[in-house]
């Protein structure tokens, strides 16, 4: 599959609904975790993300990367 183009801002990627998306190295409790993006967040840079283990989660922008083997 093609990668989709990501948008980013001030070095952060921009998501939406629907996406895949993986865990970054930044914040060790979401490392290599694997989710779905689900909605914006009620904070400034969140996101609601619904991980493979079932949980669901705010997580900032920032701990996030895009999942490109999807």
């Amino acid at each position: 599959m093609t990668p989709t183009y990501w948008a980013q801002k001030r070095g952060r990627f921009n998501f939406f609904p629907g996406q895949r998306v993986i865990g970054s190295d930044k914040k060790a409790a979401y490392r290599q975790r694997q989710g779905t993006v689900v909605k914006y967040g009620i904070g400034k840079g969140e996101y609601l993300v619904q991980f493979d283990d079932g949980r669901e989660e705010y997580v900032n922008t920032g701990w996030l990367e895009p999942l490109w083997n999807v």
